[in-house]
């Protein structure tokens, strides 16, 4: 959804894969993925690979709100 609405363009992202399609979504709509890693922050964006990267995901939103 983020990377149709152009908010990933020309970012570096990861997300989950269930259905190994992102790797062509993200290739059409100009998004570096990087399925390795498990939480990416680029810029203001933060992607995650799923539930087990859930409280990764969490501590960065947070650490990115005590920035702003």
């Amino acid at each position: 959804i983020l990377a149709k609405a152009g908010a990933l363009n020309e970012k570096n992202a990861t997300g989950w894969d269930n259905d190994n399609l992102l790797p062509g979504i993200y290739e059409q709509y100009n998004v570096s993925y990087l399925p390795e890693v498990n939480v990416i922050i680029d810029d203001v964006i933060i992607t995650a690979t799923g539930p087990k990267a859930a409280k990764d995901f969490g501590k960065e939103i947070v650490n990115l709100l005590r920035r702003k």
